[in-house]
């Protein structure tokens, strides 16, 4: 995060800063756990299903917070310097809506039923090899972790890809007024999270609306071999550009072969090898491909950083069991 002052964020989040020497007093870094806390970071009190940050801030003061965000419900507990606010999940959301404001980077928002941290790794990849850039931290997508992963952008940074998650209706619209993403990416529609979406025509529902979201100067990237996606594609106010194996597509992958060793394709005469373990990654690597393409990366450069793809932990490898 950027230096920013006190006074900036007391005017970011519309709260009360107390017993605060200067309104001038720089800040860099937010921290939500009260145990790692280095000090002069501020400690954002948050409530979450098992823990209440405002257990903590005794805690977080003596581990050298600079300042704690807290409730105003609960500003008679806080100790020392301390931001007052509303509710301090919907202050994380607005002073990272307001810093947004600020930056340059080009902003990459992605949301999917599946995909969504591969594709956003992918994404990462294809664009550091001649972009500065950052994306999510871990699988950090929703209303606290799209924040924070925002706020982890400097100056230095030329673009930012955000995983977004969702769980029912205007859940994505929430996230997309924070990140005010420029590009929009959709992985997949299936029915996941169906318990809290209720069906399918709400996940659909609500996964488009990051297409509402983007600006008509930006564009969106789209599976174009899934007919629930290309029907979707009129939600976005701006060029859709749709990737696949079919002839109908902006981006077409052709020689498609698919092993344990890895996926490896043709994208305007430009091959690609993929260390990854699934012939479904395809879909992922041309989302990146297609992003990478329309900035201006040129494919050479977006094949090598793809080779040197590097999957998560407990995702897209390979393990042999037994002898």
């Amino acid at each position: 995060m950027e230096q920013l002052s006190l006074l900036d964020l007391m005017q970011a989040t519309r709260g009360q800063l107390s017993a605060v020497s200067s309104f001038d007093q720089q800040i860099d870094h937010i921290g939500t756990d009260s145990r790692t806390l280095q000090p002069g970071t501020i400690f954002w009190a948050l409530r979450g299903e098992r823990h209440d940050g405002h257990d903590f801030l005794a805690q977080a003061a003596a581990r050298g917070a600079a300042l704690s965000v807290v409730d105003a419900a609960h500003a008679q507990a806080a100790v020392g310097p301390t931001l007052i606010v509303n509710d301090t999940g919907k202050a994380l959301m607005d002073f990272a809506a307001w810093y947004r404001g600020t930056l340059d980077a080009l902003v990459i928002g992605l949301t999917g039923s599946v995909g969504k941290t591969t594709t956003r790794d992918m994404i990462h990849v294809a664009l550091a090899s001649e972009f500065e850039g950052i994306r999510s931290r871990k699988n950090f997508n929703n209303t606290i972790g799209l924040p924070l992963s925002l706020l982890d952008a400097d100056h230095r940074h030329e673009f930012i890809v955000l995983e977004m998650g969702a769980a029912r209706i205007g859940d994505i619209a929430e996230l997309a007024a924070v990140a005010a993403p420029e590009v929009g990416v959709i992985t997949a529609i299936g029915p996941a999270h169906l318990q809290t979406f209720g069906s399918l025509d709400n996940i659909i529902q609500g996964k488009g609306e990051l297409l509402e979201s983007l600006p008509t100067s930006g564009f969106a990237v789209l599976p174009g071999d899934d007919m629930i996606l290309r029907q979707m594609a009129d939600r976005a106010p701006c060029p859709v550009i749709f990737v696949g194996e079919e002839d109908d597509n902006h981006l077409q992958a052709t020689r498609v072969r698919a092993s344990f060793e890895g996926l490896s394709f043709r994208v305007d005469g430009v091959d690609f090898s993929v260390p990854v373990c699934g012939r479904h990654h395809l879909t992922n690597a041309l989302c990146a491909i297609a992003i990478a393409r329309e900035i201006g990366v040129s494919l050479q450069s977006v094949a090598q950083g793809l080779e040197r793809f590097e999957p998560i932990d407990g995702r897209s490898r390979l393990r042999t069991i037994g002898p």
